[in-house]
């Protein structure tokens, strides 16, 4: 088979589509007149790059259709612009993922390739629901990592990288599925024990529905999912646990109902649990009263016969963890083999020391690359550890509901066997992007000194709070003090004229008038959380500015000098703060 060129060394417009590979998917050989109707991929690109990208996208009858109804009629020189969910669909449903535009713009539409609509960027703006473009926003400032952040221009020379080695090979696969091995193997590196395996997920509450998909084929029915918080970790995330969809769409392009359970789970017995950490005034529960809790629910569905999902949060939305490991240790060694307990660490902001000890226990893990990695939104994964994956390995899981977001290249070799009769895709190229972008700040985070570490997060809570004292508009929450939480996440409240805490709508508008470019820069914090009667903000500190600042530190500026930049940036949301609660005010 003749190789092809890469496109880049072409002068060609960066065109990439994914599907299943020749031998998973069969394709045919190229008819005579390849490329079909519409634009060709190139003026001057060979038959050898056509037949490649024959072979890549697995070519038929049915494939030239949906290459031209997707890209046939795009002009190369258009500017960026978000692929129609419908589009994406089509393409998505023949196991492709397909974006051309120009180099650096191509980039940008990739990263939001394979992820639901939360990540889709409306028209008008080129940004998502949590005002977040495709590409490196420069003059904008990012303290919002408990929600969503812009990808960095080094996360994006990251992907650009990546993209560049991937040119098409003879097999038709080779390329696509080494990035997700590397990504495997560097999450594996970070965060891994001897034995356990890392599977991709587009998001943390896609993760949970892996997670349920795994309960139910290593433990007998009916089932109970115990979450802790889910108001603290995500809107879908109760849905998820009970094996239902969040969303009206899939990250694979599907269209499906919020609330319907996933086909191959609709006859499964689960029941959903949730269990506060916070009281109805929104402040801190103490931990004892949560394990009591927690426990109460797991013996009296274990005497009726149910089996137990029970998550252990490490770090929710405002900084607070629940349930404690002490607690699910002593529930898994009761029932080892009714209860699978699994650490919700999506915020990712534990030592990986931690992640490896709960991983040593038999707690499954799940993670995300867009939170305090400041990666794109969206990137999850679940750690398996190893006897987990052992018994997994001699079972099959049939659930076809899982094929509409998760793609075999998230999963590791020793895993697919098992999970080949779910999915109908072979890759996601997306996720794996997403994740390249987040794992150099992971990297540079866990390579940074502890006691420096440690340095930057007690000095960014403290000049945080000392920010939220100066001011009679605003009020730190109940309960949370230095040391109280995650250090890295600082929620606060706004207070209206009388000195109440202001409601969600009130609280919305202010958070939207951050990010736009009116009384001072573009600044994006956590949205509001819903918390009792209070609705906080959250101001968060991400790995890339531990990194930015270690960085600085090492090459020769004092520790304060290398932390003025994030003093000045909080100096800058808090001016601008006052400034749009001062307008607030003066319109009633």
């Amino acid at each position: 088979m003749a190789q092809a060129s890469s496109p880049l060394a072409l002068g060609l417009p960066l065109c990439f589509a994914f599907a299943w590979p020749e031998g998973v998917r069969p394709g045919a050989e190229p008819a005579a007149g390849f490329p079909p109707r519409g634009r060709a991929l190139g003026k001057s690109a060979s038959p050898a790059l056509h037949h490649n990208f024959w072979v890549l996208t697995g070519g038929g009858p049915r494939f030239r259709n949906r290459f031209h109804d997707h890209i046939g009629d795009y002009p190369g020189d258009m500017p960026f612009r978000h692929t129609p969910p419908e589009s994406s669909a089509r393409a998505a449903r023949f196991g492709m993922k397909v974006a051309r535009a120009e180099i650096p713009a191509g980039i940008g539409e990739l990263l939001t390739q394979g992820g639901d609509e939360r990540i889709w960027c409306a028209a008008a703006t080129g940004r998502n629901r949590y005002g977040v473009g495709p590409l490196p926003a420069s003059g904008e400032i990012w303290l919002s990592s408990s929600t969503a952040s812009g990808v960095s221009e080094k996360a994006f020379s990251a992907v650009r990288s990546a993209l560049v080695r991937l040119t098409p090979s003879g097999d038709g696969n080779g390329g696509q599925e080494a990035v997700f091995e590397i990504v495997r193997q560097r999450l594996h590196g970070l965060y891994g024990a001897p034995g356990c395996e890392v599977v991709l997920a587009p998001s943390g509450t896609e993760a949970e529905l892996l997670l349920v998909a795994l309960a139910v084929s290593l433990m007998p029915g009916p089932f109970t999912n115990i979450v802790i918080a889910p108001t603290e970790t995500g809107s879908g995330i109760v849905r998820a646990a009970g094996g239902a969809w969040f969303l009206d769409s899939t990250s694979l392009g599907a269209s499906v109902r919020k609330g319907d359970k996933l086909p191959g789970l609709e006859a499964v017995d689960i029941e959903v649990a949730a269990v506060e950490i916070r009281t109805e005034e929104g402040g801190r529960r103490p931990a004892g009263d949560i394990d009591a809790e927690v426990h109460g629910i797991a013996d009296k569905a274990l005497a009726t016969g149910r089996s137990i999902i029970v998550h252990l949060l490490d770090t929710s939305k405002t900084g607070l963890s629940g349930f404690s490991r002490e607690a699910a240790r002593a529930l898994a060694r009761k029932w080892p083999e009714r209860v699978l307990v699994a650490v919700d660490a999506c915020q990712l902001r534990c030592g990986s020391d931690t992640l490896r000890r709960d991983l040593t226990e038999g707690f499954v893990t799940l993670v995300s690359g867009s939170k305090f990695a400041a990666g794109p939104p969206f990137s999850g994964a679940l750690l398996v550890p190893e006897e987990i994956v052992a018994r997994l390995s001699r079972s099959r899981i049939e659930l076809a509901g899982l094929g509409c977001f998760s793609a075999l290249t998230d999963w590791p070799a020793r895993l697919r066997p098992v999970m080949a009769a779910s999915l109908a895709h072979f890759t996601n190229l997306g996720l794996g992007l997403r994740w390249i972008a987040a794992l150099d700040a992971l990297e540079g985070y866990e390579a940074t000194d502890a006691t420096i570490r440690t340095a930057i997060a007690e000095r960014f809570e403290r000049e945080t709070m000392l920010r939220i004292e100066r001011t009679t508009r605003m009020a730190a929450v109940d309960g949370h003090g230095a040391g109280s939480g995650d250090r890295t996440i600082v929620p606060f409240l706004l207070l209206d004229q009388d000195g109440r805490p202001a409601d969600m709508a009130s609280t919305r508008r202010i958070h939207g008038r951050l990010r736009m470019p009116e009384a001072g820069p573009v600044i994006h914090i956590g949205q509001p959380v819903a918390l009792g009667r209070s609705n906080p903000l959250r101001v968060c500190a991400s790995a890339s500015h531990f990194v930015d600042i270690a960085a600085r530190h090492v090459q020769g500026e004092d520790f304060n000098s290398a932390f003025a930049p994030l003093l000045n940036d909080l100096d800058a949301l808090f001016d601008k703060l006052d400034t749009i609660l001062a307008l607030h005010e003066d319109r009633g």
